[in-house]
């Protein structure tokens, strides 16, 4: 037993240990390291979680890049890594051999060190003398016939032979013939012939053949570098990745076959051999390459390396030059027939190839395209670190920053190609800045090659391939987008009509900060920052608009033509009245329920309402302020944000359930704790990544949504079982409805889900409504006494009952308190998409064009503060619901929707509003506790978070007042 007890003693100090060790690490790296002081996300100061999720994903240059839009040209992206943007700053560090390769490049290696990879300068400046010049510009122009016919050559004759078979076919045609061609894998097989050619003594033929078996083993064995470098111990478990580890020896094996049978014909000695290819191509210059210095030759390791690495970083890149510059000419048209124009005039016949040395000495709009496009789309965007100085450290930003020895520097290129400091409307495609009398300067600019001393020596080969191709087929033939082009990612994210429309560019091409806004409950902030930044209309992702403006909100909301979005897909209730994105759906729900959410229907509850609700609570108020000598009641300190909850639920489950929760008077939140993980279940469903699988995962929150659908069936079924028409409530209404056309109740699943969806969508919008009021009021002084003014002289008898109706039509102060409250602080603030039809639609007086499918964000909160229909938007002023205008400026309010899909709740939510407010303020008074007096400057410093609806953030803090008995 005492062993036993030692164990578990030892176990519990061990974790003790290991957590302070935890502890102690994290706060080192976020507050102690010199770090600290360099902006960006506090998780990435004590982890590299992020970092390496977006390398994994490949989607490293869309993270760095909306990292530095959001933080600067220096931002720290892990906690001893930072990314740089800023150009002088890279071209400083690129300038010199003091700031290594970081030791991503060790991890990656799947080589033995190469050029490229090399960490050690000492290894980079030895083979970079043992190449010489095999990759300068002279030697390249050696091996031009070689990439011209194995290339851009090879390419044509495909792209005749498919023309002509289609001729062939059609041979009555009166217009040319056209072929659909995938250019991207066109440009592959091209690549990858021309690198066999040089690199490997003989094309892989792949453009006549079609055989990418070269192609999948070369990014097979990319794959499995990133996987060694970024999971954990991948170094140790790469062999587990056998698919991957054969793709890598396949490339390897070709590498050393390649040299072998060149040693071999070399020590034949044979003469025509000689005369045919010696020096005609890389792989000779790699054979015979001595180091100066030292007479050294490479070896077979270093041999085998170099020729790969051809293969693995020169296709790809030239593939991806290319096919980011045609996509930007096809979707360009402007300056695609420029281009054309250019190409046409200076090289009239088409049977003469374009040779490098023309087409860049001939064609500078060419030079201007291919350089915007790099610039645009710079093709090595993954994370490439240098480390700081083991002595001294370094300084960034003259000065500014401090990075300690060892710490990772990103050389982030990408961000630096966007940086709004060195590049006029970064994100916009615009080869004119390219030309003129600084097109040299500007080229300089934009480092696709790297610079400095690890300067990418492949550089003169693949400008060659890139301008020689693009001349000759841009030259040869008209392109054009096809008929119905495929939805992929790059013509979403990058050529849509919605590059049109202002925005941060990060969400043209991700919907990673949309998702994550969404998902911390902020997207209500993050899309009206948007708005006061671009103005009415921006993009917040690759398929995604955010409108603000009042008058084309109402005019999409008043018609079904366009129905809700893909979000409303993933919801946990897809059929009801409120989140089904079927227009026929909707319109016969609406019919079968009738008028029973009607104001005149919800009046005939009030009595339910009132003894549920208000009164209720008050009965619960006045208990706790208990009797001190003299008859006079003392204060009481209470949560009106819980309270609210509870009172809302009661109302609810009577009107929807058939009886009382009791909530109030119980204190069982059991139901609100229900209700609050099925909405949590609800975001993770239709925001996470494949949530619609991936929420099977939580099954606390399954488990709370299936307990409060079985409740909901059993209420419904044991109402429909008494078959008592007579009841005066929400759910007898429903059990009675049917369609007045076809005369259908109804079925039980529906009225099911329409029962449940009462409760989570009518309690926490009143609720919180209800909250944020009370904390304008108790904020504003001024306003609250005014308004209790108008109440206690109105109704001088402090035992009456307000109704709804006197509240209306006798308290207009009230009212202008209500809708201030409700604009500055629209409950339903989350993200709310439309689907535009598949006619397409033209916004904003039809400045934009929004085509099929993409979903408008109906963005009422930035509506509610917009400075082009409110004055002052911020500032909360119910005067602006006072006055003649008062009932226009009422309807500019969108708090419950608008048109066709209007909220069908809102009569009973206005009766809750109204009718709890005018008998609190009639009975007590208010006032701030000491603790939280000069807490908050205004309300809207008060966390809040939206998920689907607008709630305080801290309610057991934040929302907490004293009451005691009106004077």
């Amino acid at each position: 037993m005492s062993i036993v007890t030692l164990s578990s003693a030892s176990v519990y100090h061990a974790l003790t240990l290991l957590g302070l060790w935890l502890v102690a690490k994290i706060v080192s790296r976020a507050y102690i390291s010199p770090l600290w002081k360099i902006p960006g996300p506090i998780i990435n100061s004590f982890t590299n979680i992020p970092l390496k999720y977006n390398i994994v994903r490949g989607q490293y240059h869309t993270y760095a890049l909306h990292l530095h839009a959001m933080y600067g040209e220096v931002v720290r992206v892990g906690y001893n890594q930072v990314s740089v943007s800023n150009l002088a700053e890279l071209r400083r560090i690129l300038s010199t051999h003091e700031f290594r390769k970081g030791e991503s490049y060790d991890k990656v290696r799947i080589l033995p060190p190469s050029t490229l990879s090399a960490t050690d300068p000492a290894i980079n400046k030895t083979r970079r003398r043992q190449l010489g010049n095999t990759y300068s510009l002279p030697s390249i122009r050696l091996y031009e016939d070689a990439v011209l016919r194995h290339g851009v050559l090879s390419l044509m004759r495909s792209w005749d032979s498919a023309i002509a078979e289609i001729e062939s076919r059609n041979a009555k045609a009166q217009d040319g013939q056209k072929t659909l061609v995938n250019f991207y894998y066109s440009f592959h097989g091209m690549a990858f012939d021309v690198i066999g050619t040089l690199g490997f003594g003989k094309s892989f033929g792949i453009v006549d053949s079609g055989n990418t078996k070269p192609i999948d083993a070369a990014y097979k064995t990319l794959t499995l570098g990133v996987l060694k470098a970024t999971l954990p111990f991948g170094n140790k478990i790469h062999w587990i990745f056998r698919d991957l580890n054969e793709a890598r020896n396949y490339t390897v094996r070709n590498a050393r076959m390649a040299i072998e049978q060149r040693r071999t014909d070399i020590s034949s000695a044979k003469a025509s051999y000689v005369n045919r290819v010696y020096y005609k191509d890389i792989l000779q210059r790699l054979v015979d390459a001595r180091d100066p210095f030292t007479g050294e030759p490479l070896g077979m390791g270093s041999l085998t390396a170099e020729i790969s690495l051809m293969l693995l970083a020169g296709a790809g890149t030239v593939t991806y030059a290319l096919s980011w510059t045609l996509m930007y000419l096809l979707y360009n048209r402007e300056v695609y027939c420029t281009l054309k124009r250019h190409l046409r005039t200076e090289f009239p016949d088409k049977n003469e190839a374009i040779r490098y040395d023309a087409a860049k000495t001939k064609l500078p709009y060419l030079t201007a395209v291919i350089y915007e496009s790099m610039r645009m789309h710079t093709v090595v965007s993954n994370y490439m670190p240098r480390r700081v100085p083991d002595v001294g450290g370094a300084h960034l930003l003259d000065g500014e920053y401090f990075l300690p020895p060892g710490t990772e520097i990103d050389i982030s290129l990408g961000a630096c190609h966007r940086n709004p400091s060195i590049w006029k409307d970064p994100n916009t495609f615009n080869p004119e800045r390219f030309m003129g009398p600084d097109a040299e300067e500007r080229i300089k600019d934009v480092l696709w090659f790297s610079s400095g001393v690890r300067i990418c020596v492949g550089r003169h080969l693949a400008l060659m391939e890139i301008y020689s191709t693009l001349a000759n087929i841009l030259r040869r033939y008209d392109i054009e987008l096809p008929d119905s082009p495929a939805s992929n990612y790059a013509t979403r994210s990058f050529f849509s009509p919605l590059c049109k429309i202002p925005g941060p560019f990060v969400n043209s091409f991700t919907n990673i900060p949309l998702n994550h806004s969404t998902t911390k409950g902020t997207y209500h902030k993050y899309v009206q920052r948007l708005h006061e930044k671009y103005g009415e209309i921006v993009r917040v992702g690759h398929n995604q608009v955010s409108i603000s403006n009042l008058a084309e909100l109402k005019r999409i909301l008043s018609t079904h033509d366009f129905p809700k979005g893909s979000l409303y897909e993933n919801m946990v209730l897809p059929a009801t009245t409120i989140v089904t994105t079927d227009p026929e759906l909707n319109k016969i729900r609406r019919r079968q329920l009738g008028n029973q959410y009607s104001m005149p229907c919800v009046r005939s509850y009030e009595d339910k309402i009132l003894e549920h609700g208000v009164l209720s609570l008050m009965q619960l108020w006045d208990s706790r302020m208990k009797q001190v000598p003299g008859g006079q009641k003392v204060k009481a300190n209470v949560n009106f944000y819980l309270e609210f909850h509870s009172m809302s639920f009661d109302i609810i489950s009577v009107l929807g359930f058939g009886k009382s929760f009791n909530i109030l008077h119980t204190g069982d939140t059991t139901m609100i704790e229900r209700v609050r993980k099925t909405n949590t279940i609800e975001v993770v469903q239709s925001s996470l990544p494949f949530g619609e699988y991936t929420h099977k995962l939580f099954r606390d929150l399954n488990n709370a949504r299936r307990e409060l659908r079985s409740i909901s069936k059993a209420t419904v079924l044991a109402r429909k079982g008494k078959n008592n028409p007579s009841h005066v409530d929400i759910l007898q209404r429903l059990v009675n409805a049917r369609d007045p056309l076809s005369g259908k109740h109804i079925d039980l699943e529906s009225m099911t889900d329409e029962v449940l969806l009462l409760l989570i969508v009518g309690t926490d919008t009143t609720s919180n409504t209800l909250s944020w009021t009370t904390l304008y009021l108790l904020y504003y002084p001024d306003v609250y006494e005014r308004l209790k003014r108008e109440v206690r002289s109105t109704f001088t008898d402090k035992g009456a009952t307000i109704r709804y109706d006197m509240a209306r039509a006798k308290l207009p102060y009230l009212t202008a308190v209500v809708y201030e409250s409700m604009r500055l602080h629209t409950i339903v603030s989350g993200y709310l998409p439309r689907r535009v039809p598949d006619s397409g639609a033209h916004v904003m007086d039809d400045k934009y064009f929004l085509p099929q499918g993409t979903e408008v964000c109906i963005s009422l909160y930035p509506c509610h503060r917009n400075k082009m229909i409110w004055k002052n938007p911020n500032k909360f002023d119910p005067e602006r619901f006072m006055g003649p205008d008062a009932e226009d400026r009422i309807r500019d309010v969108l708090a419950f929707s608008s048109g066709v899909r209007i909220c069908v709740g809102r009569s009973l939510a206005l009766v809750e509003l109204f009718t709890t407010l005018a008998n609190l303020i009639h009975k007590y008074d208010f006032a701030l506790p000491d603790d939280m007096v000069g807490r908050y400057a205004s309300v809207d410093d008060i966390p809040g978070e939206a998920f689907f609806n607008y709630a305080p953030k801290v309610p057991k803090k934040d929302c907490c007042v004293v009451v005691s008995p009106a004077n």
